[in-house]
Parts: C-alpha cells; structure tokens; sequence
C-alpha cells in the first residue's frame, strides 16, 4: 500500500447552460472521470502514490469519492484526537468550505501572494477551532 496521496480539486457550477442536460450524479461523475484520466494512471505509475479527484459544486455538493476521502479523513483524525466523529467531520467540512471561498475571492481578486497555512494538527482542539470558525462566519456572512 502506498505511503503517500495526491489530489486534484475542482469545483463547478452545475447549474451552468453547458451542463442543463446533466444530472448532478452524471456531472461530478463526468470531472472525476476527467481528473483521472489526466492524472491518476501518471501517479500511480511514476509516483506509486494514490490519487483522488476532489470534486465540489458551487451550490455546497461533492461528489462521490470526495465523500469517501472526507469521511475516511475525519474517521482518521477522530481517531487520533481522541474526538467525536461528527464533530470532526463538521470541522473537516468547515475548514473545506472557507479554503473554496477564499480562493474564490482570491481568484476574484486575481491575488498571486503566497500564503503561509498552519497544516500542524498535533494541538488542535476540533471543538474549539470548529467554534471559531462558526464565529468568523457569523461575523463576516451574517453580520458583515
């Protein structure tokens, strides 16, 4: 089994004039297939690594093995922190759902600045980040 993962993100709007006749199943089914057939047999071979398509809809959908990562991922980290598995998720989906709305707003911008990211997750409490991040949302969406 291999050591390390690669991912490839994209995120569309299914409700573009191009994709009318699509079913959201068939639509994130269809950039997954694409991901893969660009990506995943170059990975495996060269780098002998996994590759998972991340698949998101601008209206807050994913698709199928974006699920499957995301779960796997908060059953993981749940595990490890020694957390409840919901909240883990929901920190997981929270974390997920700002990271596609500031490159979002980047790509708006058309910003070129690195960005240092904290990725330690040794001291992270999931309960206490998780209500932080609900604050920051509150604050900038509802209130701002």
């Amino acid at each position: 089994m291999s050591s390390c993962a690669y991912f490839d993100l994209r995120v569309c709007h299914p409700n573009a004039e191009s994709y009318q006749e699509l079913a959201l199943e068939q639509l994130n089914r269809q950039h997954e297939n694409k991901k893969k057939r660009v990506y995943a047999s170059i990975v495996m071979e060269v780098e002998y690594a996994i590759f998972t398509p991340l698949v998101f809809t601008t209206t807050g959908g994913k698709a199928t093995e974006c699920s499957r990562h995301h779960a796997r991922l908060a059953e993981l980290l749940a595990t490890k922190k020694g957390e409840d598995y919901a909240t883990t998720m929901s920190w997981i989906r929270t974390k997920v759902s700002f990271a596609i709305v500031r490159s979002a707003q980047l790509g708006l911008r058309d910003s070129r600045k690195a960005r240092k990211v904290n990725n330690n997750l040794h001291n992270v409490d999931l309960d206490i980040e998780f209500d932080k991040m609900l604050q920051i949302f509150m604050d900038f969406y509802i209130f701002g």
